[in-house]
């Protein structure tokens, strides 16, 4: 069996046969959030604490690239986004943002 099929877009029979690592620019890009301020910030916050797990599941399976994304989007949602949501400083938060912020993922 071929690993490397010649077809019309090479590059995709290159990243469907052989596992291609992606740029760190693509990876990036696809780490990008956007923070709606009408939605609950509790909702982020409990994003954020999905994010976190799920990364260390994908880092403990080796698979890095997708590790690499969940831990940008929580760092890009902890320290971008969130603090423009306008619930941000509301007391009844700082237990949360106090977690987001310790940061015990690696």
């Amino acid at each position: 069996m071929n690993l490397i099929k010649i077809a019309r877009s090479e590059k995709a029979a290159v990243r469907k046969y052989v596992d291609v690592p992606r740029s760190s620019a693509e990876l990036s890009r696809q780490a990008s959030v956007i923070v709606e301020p009408t939605i609950p910030i509790r909702l982020y916050f409990r994003s954020a604490d999905l994010l976190i797990k799920q990364a260390r599941v994908y880092k403990l399976e080796h698979d890095l690239e997708h590790a690499y994304v969940l831990y940008m989007k929580y760092t890009m949602l902890g320290l971008n986004e969130l603090p423009k949501h306008p619930s941000y400083k509301d007391p009844e938060n700082k237990k949360s943002l106090k977690l987001l912020n310790k940061c015990y993922c690696f």
